[in-house]
């Protein structure tokens, strides 16, 4: 609309100016008032200049408050994740209980994110990390159990054949993983980072994780 108005006042003025010019010559003696003439065509196009650069100035507002929408939608539009954790309490229902902890990933709102990869955490003193395995993508709305496994630091992970003479140790390994702290009644907090692909773009969400002696279970909240 701006734009079209300063439009119509630059043809105005170059209208007028070809009339004017048009009786002076035709009529000189009636229309001698060129010097007042000039004047209005000179304001005529100031006027248009102004409009002009009041019009460009709005559109340039209006196309980075376009931007500013466009990228704060994209940020608002992230993956939003959430671990779950259930966990068995007391020591004699880790031992009864098949997987006595389960982590649990959520994506809750946003884009679904891809090659969601995790780092190892490792115990208090160093001697075991707890690894999972990593996720093609993740579905909104849909909870996504980890696998995770408990390794002594510096040694091989169990091969097949080892796991079927063993049988399953995962109870036994995570205690040894919570155990492995100096201050044996005191809660012990973990980090639990994980990195995903977003469209293009690397980011990762870190996740924090509790395990209370007293009641020997994890807590539920990562927050």
């Amino acid at each position: 609309m701006w734009r079209i108005l300063a439009i119509g006042v630059g043809l105005m003025s170059g209208l007028l100016s070809v009339v004017r010019e048009f009786l002076l010559f035709t009529a000189p003696t009636r229309f001698q008032e060129r010097p007042l003439f000039w004047g209005s065509v000179r304001v005529t196009f100031l006027v248009a200049g102004v409009l002009y650069c009041v019009i460009e100035t709005k559109e340039r507002q209006s196309a980075q408050e376009k931007m500013r929408l466009l990228e704060k939608k994209y940020h608002d539009e992230r993956p939003k994740l959430s671990l779950d954790v259930v966990s068995a309490e007391g020591e004699t229902q880790w031992f009864t209980t098949g997987n006595p902890v389960q982590f649990q990933l959520v994506l809750l709102a946003g884009r679904s994110p891809t090659n969601i990869r995790f780092a190892p955490v490792v115990s208090m003193l160093g001697s075991y990390a707890l690894h999972f395995d990593s996720l093609p993508h993740l579905e909104p709305n849909r909870v996504n159990a980890l696998s995770s496994e408990v390794r002594s630091v510096g040694h091989l992970p169990l091969g097949h054949r080892d796991r079927h003479t063993i049988g399953d140790i995962s109870a036994e390994m995570l205690r040894l993983f919570v155990g492995d702290n100096p201050e044996a009644l005191q809660a012990a907090d973990y980090v639990l980072v994980a990195h995903y692909r977003d469209n293009d773009e690397d980011l990762e969400h870190t996740f924090h994780l509790r395990f209370d002696p007293h009641r020997f279970r994890f807590e539920r909240n990562t927050a």
